[in-house]
This record gives structure tokens, sequence and C-alpha cells, in this order.
């Protein structure tokens, strides 16, 4: 598994990068580390696992669009 979580300077020039980033929300119908897997089979870094709420933040890789990410995790079932 990737980063679980990270300080929020890193998380800031994570941002500030200019990277296509994504929150993810999850049911129960997926556990947390099948989302987080599924996101890294697809090229996405997770970086930040949200506590409080069944979210996940992934920044999306450059060779594919937010559109393509959004449909890959809706297929997903999350």
């Amino acid at each position: 598994m990737k980063n679980t979580q990270i300080n929020s300077s890193d998380k800031n020039k994570k941002i500030e990068k200019g990277s296509k980033s994504l929150i993810i929300y999850y049911n129960n119908k997926i556990s947390k580390t099948d989302l987080v897997s599924r996101a890294n089979a697809y090229g996405a870094d997770v970086f930040y696992q949200y506590e409080n709420i069944n979210a996940i933040a992934v920044s999306i890789p450059d060779n594919k669009t937010i559109s393509d990410a959004e449909n890959f995790f809706h297929q997903s079932k999350v």
C-alpha cells in the first residue's frame, strides 16, 4: 500500500504541483484496502486516507484524464 497519510506541508506541495486529484468516497460495498489497491493498480497515487469519512484522495497519472478516472472508480462500485 502506498502512503496512508502525509503531513500538511507535504500535502500542500502535492496539491500545488498542479496534479489532477480526486477525492473518492466509498460505501460498505468495498473496503478501504480494496479501494487503495484498485487505485494503485490504476496508477493513481493515494496521497491521503481520511479517517472521519469514507474517502481517499488520489492523484491521477498524467497519461489518464479525470473523466477516465471517474469512470474507472465508478465501475469499481465505490
